[in-house]
């Protein structure tokens, strides 16, 4: 009889035993009885196949099935959980495929460092893995967490530190990932988050540090990241990552109070690229593209922290490059490209300092929508600001109206030594801002493409993030389907959903 009075159904031939604890000699006819005889440091080996067994892990051991082996609660009385790991146990579960219960793995309230690794968790009706409220420091390695009903991994308030790593979360009918008003430090690395219900990551209020790097986020049905929240307080670090065709916000921050680093990264093809509302931490975005987006490349109005974006594409974004209305930080944009929207930057009534340097904005035109809430066909608008401006050494050209508005501007903007797109420019400028002293040719070494040309891995490494090798997409050891995602579409939105920075 297996733990709780609890007879188990398998479909496996019991009559040789299904289990064994590793340098014994005895079997088991059930999974639970080789735990509940195993100590801290045994390994209980499964024998493959499939078992309607309920399964209770309260030691710090390893449960391996080498040969893979199925949990399946789908035609049980009781399938509340498939295997439950609880207290301060650490163990580690490998090998295992859990279906049809309400919860596939539960670690809630669990204050172990334990580990999942090849697991397959699919089609449960409530969470994939949950977690919520832990506080060890827990992993799950080179795993396929999909199609749960809900959330893929459920960790709201957890204070643990833990790591998702080489595994992929997809088509989860909520969330792929919630953690929130969770505290711990997080990492999430070589991992794939796409097709899910609603976000891809959803960490509201979470006031731990995150680490992501090589991962892709697409296809999520709403935010890529969703770390939003006045209680927001978390610091993020993004490197070498993907976030694109997700239904809004590739990421999502309004009011948080985090710093950001964002490194090497693609955001392409979502609503919004990023969302930075009234965020008050400081931003600092280096080396990536931001690209496509349905509305604005960046969308940081309000903000307070300081920004620094260098040796960045910003481009083909429908409305705004760069939109920073009444943004109260300081601003440092540096070899950078920013091109093909109606406005590269727009700053109106911004109250801090700008220096824009080795900085191209080019193509930037009128629009047939006619958006309400920009001046469209302007380079720089910097109307009504307050703090002082520099644009220096860059190119400037391809604009419809003016490279530089500074209508009503309280600091008069020093906009010489620039290429307006000829030797003799005619009106680029208007309002409080000098734009004297032109470049007679223009420079062929600023940008963020002028930068890559010096260093071709720039290069290599956007068009790998661009078109990944499939081969290469984490969760290769385990059953991983790989799905096309459909082709982002902007005729599902309305113009209202377009009209706004």
């Amino acid at each position: 009889m297996a733990a709780g009075g609890y007879h188990p159904s398998l479909t496996t031939d019991q009559s040789e035993g299904v289990a064994t604890i590793a340098g014994e000699d005895e079997t088991y006819r059930t999974v639970q009885a080789a735990i509940n005889d195993a100590t801290a440091g045994d390994t209980v080996e499964v024998r493959s196949g499939t078992y309607r067994e309920p399964i209770i892990v309260n030691e710090s051991i390893v449960l391996s099935a080498p040969d893979g082996a199925t949990v399946d609660g789908t035609t049980s009385q009781q399938n509340d959980r498939g295997i439950t790991i609880s207290g301060d146990s650490e163990p580690v579960v490998d090998g295992f495929s859990v279906q049809g219960y309400d919860v596939g793995v539960a670690a809630q309230d669990t204050a172990g460092d334990w580990e999942i690794r090849e697991m397959v968790i699919e089609e449960n009706e409530i969470a994939g893995l949950s977690a919520s409220n832990s506080t060890g420091s827990w992993t799950i390695t080179n795993s396929t967490i999909r199609e749960n009903y809900h959330e893929g991994v459920s960790a709201a308030g957890s204070s643990g530190d833990w790591t998702i790593q080489s595994s992929v979360l997809e088509r989860n009918h909520d969330d792929g990932i919630n953690g929130d008003y969770s505290s711990g430090e997080w990492t999430i690395r070589e991992t794939v988050i796409r097709s899910n219900g609603d976000e891809g990551i959803d960490v509201e209020n979470n006031t731990g540090d995150w680490l992501i790097t090589n991962t892709l986020v697409e296809g999520n049905d709403d935010d890529g990241i969703d770390a939003d929240g006045l209680e927001a307080t978390g610091n993020w670090t993004i490197e070498d990552s993907t976030f694109r065709e997700n239904g809004d916000e590739g990421i999502d921050t309004d009011n948080a109070q985090g710093d950001w680093k964002i490194r090497n990264t693609t955001i392409s093809e979502n609503v919004q690229g990023i969302n930075a509302v009234n965020t008050s931490g400081d931003w600092k975005i280096h080396d990536s593209t931001i690209e496509k987006s349905l509305r604005n490349g960046l969308n940081t109005r309000g903000s307070s922290g300081d920004w620094t974006v260098d040796d960045t594409i910003v481009r083909n974004n429908t409305i705004v490059g760069v939109a920073a209305r009444n943004a109260s930080g300081e601003w440092s944009i540096r070899n950078t490209d920013i091109e093909n929207s109606t406005v590269g930057v727009f700053a109106v009534a911004s109250t801090g300092d700008w220096r824009i340097t080795h900085t191209s904005i080019k193509n930037i035109q009128l629009s047939e929508f006619g958006f309400s809430t920009v001046n469209e066909g302007i380079g720089i608008d910097a109307r009504e600001t307050r703090g002082s401006w520099e644009v220096s050494e860059g190119r400037l050209e391809t604009i419809d109206e003016y490279s530089v508005d500074a209508t009503g501007a309280a600091v008069r903007g020093d906009a010489t030594g620039n290429w307006w797109g000829n030797p003799e420019p005619d009106a680029v400028c208007t309002g409080n801002v000098t734009c004297e002293n032109s470049l007679m040719e223009g420079p062929s070494d600023i940008g963020a493409s002028a930068s890559a040309e010096t260093d071709t891995s720039d290069d290599e490494e956007r068009a790998e993030r661009d078109e990944p090798d499939a081969e290469e997409i984490p969760g290769f050891g385990v059953s991983v389907v790989l799905i096309a995602v459909t082709t982002f579409s902007c005729g599902l939105f309305y113009r209202n959903r377009l009209d706004g920075s």
